[in-house]
């Protein structure tokens, strides 16, 4: 019997890698009530390939491109089912993702949500799991200080992802941080399943955190959307000292000018 699980993907041109994301939903040892998939505005190419999988999905199309996180917020809006997972047209999970989460969060039904483990894949292929946050239960200040809650890894209840408006469309990268913060400073209860459940790919292939812009607008949009709450949990100086810190690794990632001259603030902790 299906779990009362709407999965939501995101899709946008995603030839290489979709049929393989589908794959290892429809592989769930319990498989999910709806697969939603919201077309991000594709060409005529990548729209007659999804065509090819329509017959047991829901399909949303978007005649403009907007984004993953306005992609993902249509689809939990459309979902019918009590629980809402999201993956990536690029990554895909493991096969008891759904069954060990949606147990998890039946059995200790104040939890708003649950993330799981993950494991990067790269070019070379080389993996890199990651499984050991420092909390089981997400707080404040960890939800400050980096990210935890890796999308696809993510199940929450439909009703807690409307309450919190869903992932700001502002940010086109790092909405699983921007959303994980919010949500703790709401005050939910997020907890963590050690488990590599959900297996991510980074392979340049065009995903957002490869892209330096992408990942500088959206770290430091962050650090100053929320700068109220990190001067609060951390004090004024550390909010300035990550700031370099997140101007510093931006540059990093382009390899230019900025790179080498905001690493200098960061490596004295200013």
């Amino acid at each position: 019997m299906p779990v009362p699980v709407s999965v939501v993907i995101p899709y946008h041109n995603a030839h290489a890698t979709f049929a393989e994301a589908l794959e290892s939903v429809r592989a769930q040892t319990h498989a999910p009530a709806e697969v939603i998939v919201v077309d991000d505005a594709s060409d005529v190419e990548g729209r007659r390939f999804l065509e090819g999988f329509a017959d047991d999905l829901v399909v949303i199309r978007f005649p403009k491109r907007r984004g993953p996180g306005p992609a993902r917020n249509a689809g939990v809006a459309a979902a019918t089912q009590p629980y809402v997972a999201f993956l990536d047209a690029d990554d895909r999970w493991m096969a008891s993702k759904l069954r060990v989460q949606y147990r998890y969060m039946e059995h200790h039904p104040a939890v708003d949500a649950t993330h799981t483990g993950w494991v990067f894949s790269y070019l070379e292929g080389r993996e890199r799991a990651q499984v050991n946050p420092p909390e089981r239960t997400l707080s404040i200040p960890h939800a400050l200080a980096d990210f935890r809650m890796s999308t696809p890894s993510i199940m929450m209840r439909r009703s807690t992802f409307l309450d919190m408006g869903g992932y700001d469309p502002a940010f086109l990268c790092t909405q699983d941080w921007e959303l994980q913060i919010r949500m703790a400073l709401a005050g939910l209860r997020v907890e963590f399943l050690p488990l590599p459940l959900a297996w991510i790919r980074r392979q340049n292939h065009g995903h957002h955190s490869a892209n330096w812009r992408c990942y500088l607008k959206g770290h430091v949009g962050i650090l100053l959307k929320h700068r109220r709450s990190y001067v609060t949990h951390f004090g004024g100086r550390q909010w300035l000292h990550l700031l370099a810190r997140e101007l510093a690794r931006g540059g990093h990632k382009r390899g230019g000018w900025l790179g080498r001259g905001l690493c200098l603030p960061y490596r004295l902790g200013v």
